[in-house]
């Protein structure tokens, strides 16, 4: 699959955590990426984080589809990425901060 939107990498140091800026950062990112699309994929080792923001998980195998590399990895079977995507069209993520 290709042209689609990814959001890669989110991160926060714990002493930021539990204030919003995380939820914050996310809500920009999608609003902005809802002028460009309907969906947004993600792999994450925090998937409940991001069902809180309104993203839903993705059987696994889908991840070969969607991410070439991940049909090339051996540690595919042992990966501990979630694979997850939001739905623009449902604007949850904007009424969950």
């Amino acid at each position: 699959m290709s042209d689609i939107i990814e959001l890669r990498s989110i991160a926060l140091l714990p002493s930021y955590r539990n204030r919003g800026i995380g939820s914050a950062l996310v809500g920009a990112i999608l609003k902005h990426a809802a002028e460009l699309t309907d969906t947004v994929y993600l792999r994450t080792t925090s998937p409940v984080f991001f069902e809180k923001k309104g993203a839903h998980r993705l059987e696994n195998e889908e991840k070969k589809v969607i991410w070439n590399e991940c049909d090339e990895c051996n540690k595919f079977n042992i990966c501990k990425q979630v694979l997850m995507k939001f739905d623009l069209k449902n604007p949850i993520f904007f009424k969950n901060p």
